[in-house]
């Protein structure tokens, strides 16, 4: 059984590193370390309340590039749909080095599948971004993820998504 446990989780790696290498590829970005906290409860039956935060440091220029805090509040309609709305501040660190911030609310539904231990969701969101002295606009955005099965027993799990 071990055995059959180890030559899976092979093939879970394989397969993450496989597609990091091809989307690494086909992108020009900077590496960057992320850090994301949240916490989610439940205070209802299918209402949920998710608070975050998350930080993202560039290794190259020794700093932090991005952070933000934001706050959803979701209704799941079905097992594969939640749809709700949220509220994001983040703060974009500039080549000046100056802070820009943004205000972000925002509408979104998700769509979800399990399929044996991998986890599909199709995120979609429509977002109306605020600056100070630059020019606000709407936009609309969609992900697709796919979830690894856990490493850990204390949730240690890898991802792959694509916006």
């Amino acid at each position: 059984m071990f055995y059959i446990f180890a030559a899976m989780l092979k093939w879970h790696y394989l397969i993450l590193f496989s597609l990091l290498s091809i989307n690494c590829l086909s992108q020009n970005r900077q590496f960057e370390l992320w850090n994301k906290n949240q916490i989610s409860i439940e205070p209802w039956e299918k209402i949920s309340i998710d608070v975050s935060e998350k930080l993202h440091f560039s290794p190259q220029r020794s700093t932090i590039t991005l952070r933000y805090a934001d706050i959803f509040i979701g209704y799941q309609a079905f097992s594969w749909l939640e749809y709700g709305a949220g509220f994001r501040i983040s703060s974009v660190k500039q080549e000046a080095g100056d802070w820009l911030q943004e205000n972000r609310p925002m509408v979104f539904a998700n769509f979800g599948k399990d399929l044996g231990h991998y986890e599909f969701d199709f995120y979609n969101r429509f977002e109306y971004r605020t600056y100070k002295g630059i020019k606000n606009y709407f936009r609309y955005r969609q992900s697709l993820r796919m979830k690894f099965p856990a490493l850990t027993n204390w949730g240690m799990q890898f991802y792959l998504q694509e916006e």
